[in-house]
């Protein structure tokens, strides 16, 4: 199909770091979902997180929200609550907003996130989604709530194959910050030696 034709070519230009072109690439991939399976559809919502992909590959964390918001409106309405990709989005927004300055607003959509994981969810979505609402609580300096938060998840993630790797090394790079801003020197040395 001609969306994913112009979505595999963008990898090319990511590698020679042309990002404006393989945004083109990808914006271009999107449009033709649009057209190909209407504005409402999981298709379009897969799609956006290229979009959102993309922002963030050239440090525009902010310009990668709205695409971000979109994705999780569109699974939101298709997907139940507990959907793994509705709280993918979740997670990834809940991120970018605690980066951005909006901790607030990402803690909130992690409560409610994390109130949707399936009790027999046997994935690593819900120490993914701890994680991320302790770097929000840290980014609001609600130390003592995100301490066990970030624990937990780092305990969680380590306990799971190697494919929870790269948030396990995120949630380390969180509890050294944590522990930095904290003013606990020895255990922010820690975890800097644990990424």
């Amino acid at each position: 199909q001609a969306a994913d034709a112009y979505e595999k070519l963008a990898p090319i230009f990511t590698a020679q770091k042309d990002w404006a072109k393989a945004e083109s690439l990808i914006v271009i991939g999107l449009e033709i979902r649009r057209t190909v399976f209407g504005p409402r559809a999981l298709q379009v919502a897969g799609a956006l997180q290229n979009v959102a992909f993309m922002r963030e590959a050239q440090n525009d964390t902010v310009g990668a929200l709205p695409a971000l918001r979109e994705s999780l409106e569109l699974y939101s309405a298709l997907r139940p609550p507990s959907d793994l990709n509705v709280l993918a989005v979740q997670r990834w927004l809940a991120t970018d907003l605690c980066t951005v300055g909006r901790a607030a607003e990402g803690d909130s959509l992690m409560q409610v996130a994390l109130a949707n994981v399936p009790e027999a969810s046997s994935s690593n979505v819900a120490f993914r989604l701890q994680g991320v609402h302790g770097y929000c609580l840290l980014q609001q300096k609600r130390y003592e709530q995100a301490e066990p938060l970030l624990l937990a998840s780092e305990a969680g993630l380590r306990s799971l194959p190697s494919a929870s790797a790269p948030m396990r090394t995120e949630v380390a790079r969180w509890l050294t910050k944590l522990y930095e801003a904290w003013g606990k020197p020895d255990q922010a040395a820690r975890w800097r030696s644990a990424k």
